[in-house]
């Protein structure tokens, strides 16, 4: 009886882990977003679990027209188009401050019918900076 429950208890703090499992941002990113387009996601093998991270390093200051640099306060994580059918993007956070790291992590089994098909990705995400005291959304210059 004290090993089933021991046998329980294990199974259960594992998967409260795994749900609760989050991306860890890489700290030598130095673009914007790592990996680029250059560099590209993974390829993944069909019906192989295919799990990825992506890293956001989000910059401390911008320039904006008319206002000049103004500090980043904050970036937000919008939304993600273009991952194909029974795939999940989940970044660590849905926000993360001017100057500092995050990441979002990529999830999904793929099927036999998406190999050899290239997904283009477009990740939304509004840049906030202080302004008055409050957090106004700014453009980001490209």
């Amino acid at each position: 009886m004290m090993k089933k429950l021991l046998l329980t208890i294990v199974f259960a703090i594992s998967g409260i882990i795994l749900i609760n499992a989050q991306c860890t941002p890489d700290t030598t990113c130095n673009n914007l977003v790592c990996p680029d387009t250059a560099t590209n996601l993974p390829h993944v093998a069909s019906i192989a679990i295919y799990s990825t991270t992506m890293t956001v390093k989000v910059p401390a200051d911008t320039t904006v027209p008319i206002l000049g640099t103004v500090p980043i306060d904050s970036l937000t994580f919008t939304s993600v188009t273009g991952l194909p059918a029974g795939f999940t993007m989940k970044p660590n956070k849905t926000g993360w401050n001017g100057g500092t790291r995050g990441c979002v992590e990529i999830t999904g089994t793929p099927a036999e019918s998406m190999r050899g098909i290239t997904y283009n990705l477009t990740i939304t995400t509004t840049a906030h900076a202080l302004s008055g005291g409050a957090s106004v959304p700014i453009p980001l210059a490209g």
